[in-house]
């Protein structure tokens, strides 16, 4: 019996404007039925926090690929494992070498060293704030939430991804949660443990967990679950991981695969 569906948002449950009726409809009723919902993203607290207002989520939100866990009304963090200092920098002065200049997540707060396109479309889009800092290093932080590193160049990003794992290997999580985003985050983490430490918090097993991912950035939400489902849009990396493959995000998969696992309809 399913007791827990934890989903990503973005390219799983929203669109990048809205959610639909069904999906919305669909969660509150898992929710009147006492299934707990739980968000896994690589989004900012304060970013996933406004998009998902509409869903009324009532349980901790896993943020930055699992790296930051938050009450979902206050804020607080409940978990959180960062970059430290020194590794951060060192990251940074490797990017820095290649003339990349990435986002840089402190305290759930949006940086960067230079101003680009990039960190301008992300908080335009997002609906973050970001400060300039030309030299980081003077920034007093002790551990760094995330690294984020976004270009339009996708053989880039893919072979950046495939440097940094070779580079630093178990020192870091690194993912590509779109094909434009690579994400650098501390060692351990993921969307997987997140969701067992939430699932700890209401003695919920594996098999009792669902989840729902698009991207490769989701292998870890699907595998940590009794039913891993990758939506139709999903990479074909991600699908490979899955006990189930659903329909796409334009024909709320997630509400079909909800009917079939948890309500047994076909």
């Amino acid at each position: 019996m399913i007791k827990m569906l934890v989903c990503d948002i973005d390219g799983t449950i929203y669109n990048g404007q809205t959610f639909t009726e069904n999906l919305l409809n669909c969660i509150k009723k898992i929710k009147k039925d006492g299934i707990k919902f739980v968000i896994a993203t690589g989004r900012t607290f304060y970013s996933a926090n406004q998009v998902i207002a509409p869903l009324e989520v009532d349980t901790p939100v896993i943020c930055y690929q699992g790296a930051t866990i938050h009450d979902c009304k206050t804020g607080e963090m409940i978990f959180e494992k960062g970059l430290d200092r020194d590794l951060s920098l060192d990251i940074l002065d490797f990017l820095r070498k290649k003339d990349i200049y990435p986002n840089i997540y402190i305290n759930d707060e949006l940086y960067a060293e230079k101003e680009t396109k990039y960190v301008q479309n992300y908080s335009d889009k997002q609906l973050i704030p970001y400060r300039i800092i030309p030299d980081i290093s003077k920034n007093d932080f002790k551990t760094l939430n995330k690294i984020l590193v976004i270009d339009d160049d996708t053989k880039l990003i893919e072979d950046l991804t495939a440097e940094v794992k070779q580079r630093y290997g178990d020192k870091v999580y690194t993912a590509m949660s779109t094909p434009y985003f690579c994400e650098i985050c501390a060692a351990g983490i993921s969307k997987g443990t997140a969701v067992h430490y939430v699932a700890d918090m209401y003695g919920i097993k594996k098999e009792e967990i669902m989840s729902c991912g698009d991207q490769n950035n989701d292998i870890e939400l699907l595998t940590c679950a009794g039913v891993g489902v990758a939506m139709g849009n999903a990479t074909d990396t991600l699908k490979s991981y899955a006990d189930y493959i659903t329909d796409t995000i334009e024909n709320d998969g997630v509400v079909k695969a909800v009917d079939k696992f948890i309500y047994g309809v076909n």
